[in-house]
């Protein structure tokens, strides 16, 4: 039977050690800074008006609209979608308010959200987002 040498364990159980703390920091990197490289915000228009889409690690997206009826006073009601080629991976929509204007209270906020996958395949098509308002 062969003896295993101390010195064979020890560097062993040094590379296993620094493999982990490797693998624990660049997890934590991630977890506390979401503008590394790992994910991007896009904001489209105003305040009051508009949209957003966050791309993570080119493969998850979350976004959507949103807008104030208070001060959008011709908005009645805000659309997004996530799609890929011609087929439609999300699609949601706030609810529809009649009358924009200075019956709502300012802090009124109408929001609808929608996520998506990407495809891990090269020759699949570019996944879009489109948004707007009506």
């Amino acid at each position: 039977m062969k003896r295993i040498k101390r010195k064979n364990i020890i560097g062993f159980i040094g590379i296993l050690t620094l493999v982990f703390i490797d693998l624990f920091s660049v997890t934590t990197v991630m977890a506390e800074n979401k503008n590394n490289g790992i994910s991007k915000t896009t904001r489209l228009g105003t305040k009051h008006k508009g949209a957003w889409t966050t791309e993570t690690a080119s493969v998850y997206y979350n976004g959507g609209v949103f807008f104030y009826p208070y001060y959008a006073t011709r908005t009645h009601q805000g659309f997004a979608k996530y799609s890929r080629g011609r087929r439609t991976l999300d699609y949601n929509y706030t609810g529809y308010v009649s009358k924009p204007g200075k019956r709502h209270s300012v802090s009124k906020k109408r929001e609808a959200k929608v996520s998506a996958w990407d495809s891990l395949k090269w020759s699949a098509p570019k996944t879009t987002f489109n948004y707007s308002f009506k």
